[in-house]
């Protein structure tokens, strides 16, 4: 019985973030590991991680780059909020959202970091850059039960997987990893106009 037309091969394209500079570890710092509470907001700086494991948390990030060396983890109805924001994991860093977590982030622009340059400790290439993972990172991104996000700016996670589960549902600009797992529902777009391109 016929299977169908043939999938068409395409050339292998080249990877657009090649020649990005990563950030260096910012000197600010922050121990806040186990916040408790409704609504807060952080300022950006070093994190060896930040659980929130309850649930309802309501969490601002304020302008800037946010370093982190261990896990960003999310619990449940937790709504993540940033504009001018770029999310970087460093070696054994790593995202990890759980049941009905939003997050809404903005990427700042090449002009707004040339203006706000010690927000980012100096990183030029953090401009359109949303969440973005060391080449040296091979954990997991794990978007997981239900998230609802839109990252206006690109996702990049080179040498990891990003993994979708639980009806997850994701706009971003482009996406670069090593592996990309869509389950149970899941669905992804890639918005050519939400900004997340990289001159």
């Amino acid at each position: 019985p016929s299977c169908g037309p043939k999938p068409t091969s395409v050339a292998p394209q080249p990877e657009p973030f090649s020649a990005l500079v990563e950030p260096a570890k910012p000197g600010t710092s922050t121990t806040c590991c186990n916040p408790v509470g409704g609504a807060m907001t952080l300022q950006p700086g070093t994190y060896s991680g930040l659980n929130f494991n309850g649930s309802n948390y309501t969490v601002n990030f304020a302008p800037g780059l946010y370093y982190f060396t261990g896990t960003l983890n999310g619990g449940t109805n937790i709504t993540f909020t940033g504009s001018d924001v770029t999310l970087f994991f460093a070696g054994g860093g790593n995202l990890q959202t759980n049941s009905s977590t939003i997050m809404t982030l903005t990427p700042p622009d090449a002009a707004y970091i040339a203006a706000n340059s010690t927000k980012f400790n100096g990183c030029t290439s953090c401009a359109n850059m949303s969440i973005w993972a060391s080449t040296g990172d091979t954990a997991t991104q794990l978007l997981d039960a239900g998230l609802n996000s839109s990252f206006t700016g690109n996702v990049y996670d080179k040498n990891g997987e990003i993994r979708m589960n639980g009806g997850s549902i994701v706009t971003t600009g482009q996406i670069v990893c090593n592996l990309l797992t869509l389950d149970s529902g899941s669905s992804i777009t890639i918005d050519s106009n939400s900004g997340g391109k990289h001159n």
